[in-house]
């Protein structure tokens, strides 16, 4: 690789230094100069004619021998490469140019002015072809004329200025495509009013050190090579516009870049903030506006992917991790006002839980992480971050369409899953829900003659588990309502067939004043799951492809439809995927998410489900008669990512199987789940009627005898209380 970089470098003039960092050594040994030569000549044979030293980051010589000795070893180096390579008789492309020198001090406030002056006038005993560096006042300052002074007074000649612009060492989960200064505006270390100077004096020149991502790091590096070029005719906004054209080839593909940059960055623009606002005031318009103004730019930078030109395809590349990141928030926003604009239920319903699973996928896809190089010597290392686009506005947005996005909106009702409800002044006990489990922490709560303790859920369902305590059911009267207008005793814990509440209250029915406590044990209600899938079966176990290769072919059955598994085998008629139900469930629907990428989809397939695992029933593709189905029914779920789905009737069944009727006899089948009882699922939940003000109050009845009793309401008011997570 070197060879070919310092050969490129002679054919387009761009010079190539090759650097070493020898550390403490090169004031501690004694010998290394000697070492650093030997280095540099295996590098030379390979074709570098330009060296430097960096000794940043190590310990910093003060007594008057070490900083004596660190010059001494740089004046030597320069003079055995002289001596080595430069000779009279040395032809031109055989030399070596002069060294380049970062050193100890390279940032002016990390010593004192005493120590600093002692170090500098150490080295301004070396030849002054040495080109040597600083960083000004702090290691991220922007290029100012007074601190080039300073160290020009010291050194007794100009050094050059080395920029970490636009380092994002310190931010790897940032970058800065954005112009020069708004990018000093996102630096963390760089002051958001900083302007360069109108004349850069008393230095050699600028050294830009860009970010881990390169290809982005030319927007920056066209303004800065602007600046260089003509201090005081440098304009910001100018140099920033033109540099697109020199970056991507179609006018179609520099305005999709330029649009989404303002969202790449950390801050987002100001409009995404308005957008959000609005919606969440209950208006939809300007975020859906928003989102159809930059997804298809999102789109369009998707396809650089696969350009026929080679520096857009590594500007995809560098891009990616923000890219994918706020195309998937753009998607997940764009269906969240669907959600908001729809009155189907299930419809609303099934995509809020799809969007879920996007939402929690932010921090940790893997699509989404940006890598970084980190260390030095035999130390370095790979550092991993999550990409950061639209920190200000846009991501807190999607933890709030996760508490918000299906209650609040929609209806106008309490954004929160569950609520504490309370005829009792002051009374708000805490609620959990957990893994589908709603109850009071054990809550102790005094009810007057009359008064009423109970939960408010955010939509009416079907119970999967009732779980009331015999005493409470006897001592108290137990109610429900799935519009908070007609409400029902209940005498059982057996929940009425195709029934849905929304409310359930205890009421104390008493004439005197009762006190009770509230737990898990005695007072909960689960909401619908999917059932749990224990193991599956797959025709080969080897991992061809996977998100993880520990988690392999378990991807299928881990709930989460963004991991896969393709096993390392072409696809071949009557390839079976058999999943294993913890207990025996009637299965009602079945979905399949597989995967497009690479061509390695579901062509057609068959879903089965059994009891004993020897007699087999199908389902039938979702509204249609057809048995197998596959890529041309499935639905869009995510990139490369698409499901279908499979109904039909088994009770009790033990095992469902996916059986590829049409298999691609050269591609490998990615799958990335297989689900039970979605739809059903889905169901079992619908939007209740309630009051202007969302809420729904119980009658206090002592004279209802059957479980479906039902009664008018009686207008109460209501303290709630959010639900929390478990402590």
């Amino acid at each position: 690789m070197i060879r070919e970089i310092a050969a490129t470098s002679q054919d387009t003039k761009v010079n190539f230094i090759w650097a070493i960092h020898p550390g403490n050594s090169f004031v501690e040994d004694a010998n290394v100069v000697n070492r650093i030569m030997n280095k540099y000549s295996r590098m030379y044979d390979l074709g570098v004619r330009q060296f430097a030293v960096f000794v940043d980051d190590v310990g910093v010589p003060k007594s008057e021998a070490d900083c004596k000795t660190n010059a001494d070893h740089l004046t030597a180096l320069q003079a055995a490469i002289d001596k080595k390579w430069n000779s009279q008789t040395a032809k031109p492309e055989d030399r070596v140019r002069p060294l380049h020198f970062v050193p100890q001090v390279y940032t002016l406030s990390w010593v004192g002015e005493a120590d600093r002056k002692r170090f500098y006038n150490a080295l301004a005993k070396t030849p002054d072809k040495i080109t040597i560096y600083i960083t000004g006042w702090g290691v991220w300052s922007v290029p100012n004329s007074s601190d080039l002074d300073v160290v020009r007074k010291e050194l007794q000649r100009p050094a050059a200025w080395w920029w970490n612009y636009p380092c994002n060492d310190n931010a790897d989960g940032q970058v800065y495509p954005s112009d020069m200064y708004y990018n000093f505006f996102e630096m963390p270390s760089v002051a958001n009013n900083a302007k360069m100077p109108k004349q850069l004096e008393h230095g050699l020149g600028i050294v830009s050190n860009p970010m881990q991502e390169g290809e982005i790091s030319k927007t920056a590096l066209f303004s800065v090579a602007d600046y260089a070029w003509n201090n005081a005719a440098f304009d910001n906004m100018k140099s920033w516009n033109a540099s697109f054209s020199r970056i991507l080839s179609t006018p179609e593909q520099q305005h999709a870049y330029k649009t989404l940059i303002p969202y790449l960055r950390w801050n987002d623009a100001e409009d995404m903030q308005q957008a959000i606002a609005r919606f969440k005031a209950g208006h939809t318009d300007k975020l859906k506006q928003l989102v159809e103004r930059l997804l298809p730019a999102a789109e369009t930078l998707v396809r650089l992917k696969d350009s026929a030109v080679e520096n857009e395809r590594l500007l995809y590349a560098d891009l990616a991790p923000w890219l994918l990141k706020l195309r998937t928030m753009l998607l997940v926003a764009g269906q969240m006002v669907e959600v908001a604009e729809s009155s189907q239920p299930e419809a609303r319903w099934e995509e809020y839980v799809k969007q879920l699973d996007r939402i929690a996928d932010l921090d940790v896809n893997t699509d989404f992480t940006a890598y970084a190089l980190e260390g030095l010597g035999s130390g370095i290392s790979v550092s991993q971050r999550q990409s950061q686009p639209s920190q200000k506005y846009f991501y807190p947005f999607m933890n709030y369409l996760r508490e918000n996005g299906f209650g609040r909106q929609a209806f106008g009702k309490s954004a929160e899953p569950v609520q504490a409800v309370s005829s009792v002044s002051g009374v708000s006990p805490r609620v959990v829900q957990q893994n589908g489990e709603n109850y009071f922490n054990g809550a102790k709560v005094t009810l007057p003659a009359g008064a009423f303790v109970g939960l408010s859920f955010a939509e009416p369902f079907a119970p999967a588990e009732v779980r009331i305590d015999a005493a409470l059911l006897s001592g108290f009267a137990v109610q429900w309502s799935e519009d908070g207008k007609q409400w029902n005793r209940m005498h059982s814990t057996t929940w009425p067939e195709g029934k849905k509440m929304k409310y359930v209250v205890l009421i104390n029915d008493q004439t005197e004043a009762k006190s009770l406590t509230l737990t898990r044990s005695n007072f909960c209600f689960v909401l619908p799951q999917l059932p749990t899938l224990t193991a599956v079966d797959v025709p080969t176990d080897e991992v061809g492809e996977a998100t993880n290769n520990q988690l392999g072919k378990r991807a299928l059955i881990d709930g989460d439809p963004l991991t896969f598994f393709a096993g390392k085998r072409n696809q071949m008629k009557d390839d079976r995927y058999v999943v294993h139900l913890q207990k025996p469930t009637d299965v009602k629907d079945v979905r399949i998410y597989f995967g497009t990428k690479n061509g390695d989809q579901l062509q057609a397939g068959t879903v089965e489900a059994s009891v004993d695992g020897k007699v087999w029933k199908q389902l039938h593709v979702a509204g249609s008669v057809a048995r197998a189905g596959g890529l041309s029914q499935s639905k869009p779920y995510a990139d490369e990512v698409r499901y279908i789905d499979f109904e039909g009737n088994v009770p009790e069944a033990k095992q469902v199987r996916l059986t590829v009727s049409s298999p691609i006899g050269n591609k490998w089948l990615r799958l990335y789940d297989m689900q039970v009882n979605v739809l059903h699922r889905a169901a079992q939940f619908a939007p209740g009627v309630t009051d202007g003000k969302g809420k729904g109050s119980p009658l206090k009845s002592r004279t209802a005898r059957d479980t479906m009793s039902s009664h008018r309401p009686v207008a109460v008011s209501c303290a709630t209380r959010s639900v929390r997570s478990p402590s």
